[in-house]
């Protein structure tokens, strides 16, 4: 198994250390977020997954580090790290991205094709319309910071209790309008270009990724593919998080299927 300290920990953090647990689940966060966007999933994370984020240039550990001007960059950093990892831990990899960290996340799994890497990797895209697609909110990393702040409120970007706090916002706006652009620039895809089983989750009142601009994602993978609606708007995840996990619990199993024996053997 991979040491918990990945030889770039800068990039992927292990949040919860599982040794013994019979896959890796790694997050790619939302916007202008790190790793800690996942703490949360420590508590209600089954344990049979080991718990991992991407941790990306401009927040938490790697606040220093400027942003690059395409996403390109940070994909190809994430794999080199990841290519490592594999080599090291022979574990299926289950990866989740919210929002931004969906198309990251996407990114990730189709260089990683490209480079003939055939790792066993599920993947579940949440609330980012499908590649072919522009979200219908526009660009707004073009936004002042006041106009970009009121619409992240709108769509329930910013956690309530912290809606107030001017210190916290203009600390998290670099970094959010960084993402922001690299999304909005992003390359659009039009053409099938994963085999791995694909999972895509959508908030039904979500207005930013609407679940009718996410069912492009099921044409992007010639492997299986599952669509899962919740109510809500684009951070539908933070008022059910349990029941979602059971879900990502269910799509893990059944790309990856063990005997219940093995399963519990393999839970601490």
């Amino acid at each position: 198994m991979i040491d918990p300290v990945l030889a770039n920990c800068r990039v992927v953090r292990v949040l919860r250390q599982q040794p013994q647990a019979a896959w890796r689940c790694l997050g790619f966060p939302p916007a202008g977020a790190g790793p800690m966007f996942f703490q949360p999933w420590r508590e209600v994370l089954p344990n049979i997954f080991q718990l991992e984020a991407i941790n990306l240039p401009g927040r938490e550990l790697r606040l220093n580090e400027a942003v690059p001007d395409r996403i390109d960059a940070l994909v190809a950093e994430i794999v080199v790290v990841l290519t490592a990892s594999f080599r090291q831990d022979p574990r299926p990899v289950l990866m989740f991205g919210h929002s931004f960290g969906g198309l990251v996340a996407f990114e990730v799994i189709r260089l990683l094709n490209q480079q003939g890497y055939r790792h066993p990797i599920a993947l579940c895209v949440s609330a980012h319309c499908g590649p072919m697609y522009r979200t219908p909110v526009g660009a707004l990393h073009r936004l002042d910071d006041q106009a970009l702040i009121e619409e992240l409120q709108r769509f329930d970007g910013v956690p309530a209790k912290l809606r107030s706090n001017e210190e916290y916002l203009a600390f998290c706006l670099p970094a959010i309008r960084a993402d922001l652009r690299l999304d909005y620039q992003a390359s659009l895809r039009m053409d099938c270009c994963l085999h791995q089983p694909l999972l895509v989750m959508a908030g039904n009142d979500d207005y930013v990724a609407p679940p009718e601009l996410m069912y492009g994602w099921l044409n992007m993978t010639s492997g299986k593919s599952r669509f899962i609606s919740w109510s809500g708007q684009h951070f539908y995840l933070r008022g059910q998080l349990p029941t979602l996990i059971d879900r990502l619990t269910d799509f893990a199993r059944e790309q990856w299927l063990l005997p219940s024996s093995e399963l519990s053997q393999k839970t601490i």
